[in-house]
C-alpha cells in the first residue's frame, strides 16, 4: 500500500465532494437534494476505479460491492455518509466514505474469502425530514414505513422526494440484511471531539457509542410584577430551573465517563420586567454503562423535584429519547488494535459521545469503528479539520485490519 499517495487521493476528493453543495461558499449538502447528485456521480465514478459494482438503493445510498469467489462469502461492510448539517465541514462522514473506497481498491475479487461492501449512506443527518439513520436503517432492516410520510422545509413528502430520484419505495424492505449474510461492519470517521487531540494520538478504536437520553423539563412557578412581588413571596421557574442546571454540571463533574448537558432554555412570558411562570429546559445525559446512564436521570430527577418543593414549584417532564449504549465487537477492538501496533500507532481505546451509522447497523451485525484525530477539536463547521498523516496512519491501521479480515 502507498499509503501517502492513498492520502492525497482521498483528501483531494473531500475537497472535489465539498463543492457539492446547495448553498455556495458552504459545505451544505441535504440528503438527496441536487448537490448529493452531483456527488453520487462523483462516487460511482470512483468506486468503480476501485473495481467496485455500483448501485444506487432504494433509499439513496451509493453502494459498491467487490464480490469473492467464495460461495459461502458473506460481507463485510464498511460506510459512513454523505449527507451534512448546514454550514458543515468537509471531513464528517465524508472521510469514512472515501477511506472505504481508497481501501477497497487494494483487494483483488481473486484474494477475498468474503464480500467486501462500501456504502455511501444518503443520510445520517436527519436534516431535511428530522429524521437521522435513514440510509443505514434501510440496510438494518429498521425503517419505519411511516417515516415515508414525513414532510421537509418545502412540505414535500419523503415518498414524494423517492419518487422524484426514481427510487422504487416499495423496494425498501428487500434491502434489509439477514444477520447471517454479514461478517461485519466498519466506520472510519473523524473524532469530533478533543480526546485524541488531547492525547496526541492520530487514530483511536472505538470501544463503543454512548447510550442517550433526551428530556425535556418544564419548571412551573407564578408570574408576578417585577417591582412590586418581594424576593421571599416569588414562584420563580427561571431561578428554580438555573438553579438545576448548575447543579446538572457538578453532578456530571463528580461522575466519571458521565456527560449531562442542558442545551436549551424557554422562558414565558421572557420580558424583562415579568417574574417567569414557565421554564422549559432540555437535558441530554449520556453514558458507555446504560446502567449509569439510567441512574443518573433517576438522580436528576429527583433533584430537579427536591429543588421545585424547596421553592414551591411545579415540575412536569417528557422522554423524546431514550436510546442504549451500542458496544464495539471484541474481537474486530482486538483486530484494529493489532493493526495499529502492527502499524507502528499507539493503542488506544475510547468511546464515542456521538451517534453514528454504525449503532444502527450493530442491530443485525457486529461493528468496528476507528477514529482518526480532530486536531481542533471542532465537527458540524466549517473549521473543521483533519491532518494529513492522522489519514495516512488510518488507511493503513484499517488496511491491516481489512486483510486480516477478508482473506
Amino acid at each position: 500500500m502507498d499509503a501517502r499517495t492513498l492520502t492525497e487521493q482521498v483528501l483531494k476528493r473531500c475537497e472535489l465532494l465539498s463543492h457539492c453543495t446547495d448553498v455556495p461558499g458552504q459545505v451544505h449538502r441535504l440528503f438527496l437534494s441536487s448537490a448529493t447528485r452531483a456527488a453520487h456521480r462523483y462516487l460511482t465514478d470512483w468506486m468503480k476505479e476501485a473495481g467496485l459494482e455500483v448501485r444506487v438503493d432504494p433509499i439513496g445510498n451509493v453502494r459498491g460491492i467487490k464480490r469473492s469467489k467464495n460461495p459461502q462469502a458473506r460481507t463485510f461492510l464498511v460506510a459512513s455518509h454523505i449527507d451534512t448539517v448546514p454550514n458543515a465541514g468537509k471531513y464528517d462522514g465524508t472521510l469514512g466514505v472515501l477511506m472505504g473506497i481508497a481501501l477497497a481498491g487494494l483487494f483483488r475479487a481473486e484474494d477475498l474469502q468474503h464480500h467486501l461492501e462500501i456504502v455511501a449512506f444518503s443520510e445520517e443527518e436527519g436534516v431535511r425530514f428530522q429524521q437521522p439513520f435513514l440510509g443505514s436503517s434501510v440496510l438494518a432492516g429498521t425503517f419505519q414505513s411511516d417515516w415515508l410520510k414525513k414532510k421537509d422545509f418545502e412540505n414535500q413528502s419523503l415518498s414524494e422526494t423517492l419518487f422524484k430520484w426514481d427510487l422504487d419505495q416499495n423496494r425498501i424492505p428487500i434491502e434489509a440484511f439477514e444477520p447471517r449474510e454479514l461478517l461485519g461492519y466498519l466506520e472510519i470517521h473523524i473524532e469530533q471531539g478533543p480526546v485524541l487531540a488531547d492525547q496526541n494520538l492520530p487514530v483511536g478504536v472505538v470501544s463503543g457509542i454512548v447510550g442517550q437520553s433526551r428530556l425535556n423539563l418544564t419548571f412551573l412557578g407564578q408570574a408576578g410584577h417585577a417591582g412590586t412581588t418581594p424576593m421571599p413571596l416569588r414562584k420563580d421557574a427561571l431561578t428554580g430551573a438555573a438553579e438545576f442546571i448548575c447543579w446538572t454540571e457538578e453532578y456530571a463533574l463528580s461522575n466519571p465517563g458521565l456527560v449531562a448537558t442542558v442545551g436549551k432554555v424557554e422562558v414565558r412570558p421572557n420580558t424583562s420586567n415579568v417574574i417567569p411562570e414557565q421554564v422549559t429546559v432540555s437535558l441530554d445525559v449520556r453514558h458507555l454503562s446504560d446502567e449509569k446512564r439510567v441512574t443518573a436521570v433517576q438522580e436528576l430527577l429527583h433533584q430537579a423535584h427536591m429543588i421545585c418543593q424547596k421553592r414551591n414549584l411545579g415540575l412536569q417532564h417528557e422522554f423524546p429519547l431514550d436510546q442504549q449504549a451500542v458496544i464495539c465487537e471484541d474481537r474486530f477492538m482486538e483486530a484494529l488494535l493489532d493493526a495499529c501496533k502492527f502499524c507502528g500507532l499507539p493503542e488506544f481505546t475510547l468511546p464515542s459521545g456521538a451517534g453514528h451509522d454504525a449503532m444502527v447497523l450493530a442491530k443485525v451485525t457486529d461493528i468496528a469503528m476507528l477514529f482518526v484525530r480532530s486536531p481542533n477539536a471542532i465537527s458540524h463547521h466549517p473549521s473543521e479539520t483533519v491532518e494529513p498523516e492522522d489519514v495516512e496512519a488510518a488507511l493503513k491501521a484499517s488496511g491491516h485490519f481489512l486483510s486480516q479480515i477478508l482473506r
